[in-house]
């Protein structure tokens, strides 16, 4: 599975494209996969130093790039921010994928904010509600997306189906 997993990878790279932020989701999933195929243990923080090492080694213009900045800005308050602020919403009565969302979402919301400044001279407001909202439409949309690509060979009409249910999830997006 691992394995598979490394293709997957590098089929996403080469579909997506080379941006900063794909190569560093690129190298940090492949490391995680090399490192149980080698029974060595995953290490996020460090796979994100090799992955910023290896990106900035290509090119070290890498690093003016936006997509660059804010993804590393996020996954570093992913990693440091979002714990402190989900302990912080631990007593509220929210159900807890919303206060996980929320707690990642205002994380990379502050974190992201001063990039976001700098590079386009606006600050988006509304961040922590969007994703909190685009939380419900994610999951279906990835879920059918999968169903879809493996029954279209199979089952075209129910494959069209289920991409017309993925589109209703888009649109709400």
């Amino acid at each position: 599975a691992e394995v598979a997993v490394l293709g997957a990878i590098a089929g996403y790279v080469l579909a997506v494209g080379a941006q900063p932020s794909v190569l560093r989701a690129g190298i940090t999933g492949a490391l995680g996969s090399l490192a149980w195929l080698t029974g060595r243990q995953r290490d996020a923080q460090h796979a994100l130093i090799v992955a910023a090492a290896a990106l900035l080694a290509w090119n070290p213009y890498t690093v003016l790039d936006p997509g660059f900045q804010l993804s590393f800005a996020a996954v570093l308050a992913i990693f440091f921010l979002a714990p402190p602020i989900a302990k912080w919403l631990e007593g509220d009565p929210l159900p807890a994928w919303l206060r996980t969302t929320i707690s990642i979402s205002a994380a990379c919301g502050l974190a992201t904010a001063p990039v976001s400044w700098f590079q386009f001279h606006q600050i988006p407001l509304l961040t922590v509600p969007a994703n909190a909202a685009a939380a419900l439409a994610v999951a279906p949309m990835l879920g059918l997306a999968l169903v879809c690509a493996l029954l279209t060979p199979f089952a075209a009409p129910v494959s069209a189906a289920l991409a017309n249910a993925n589109g209703w999830c888009a649109a709400y997006l």
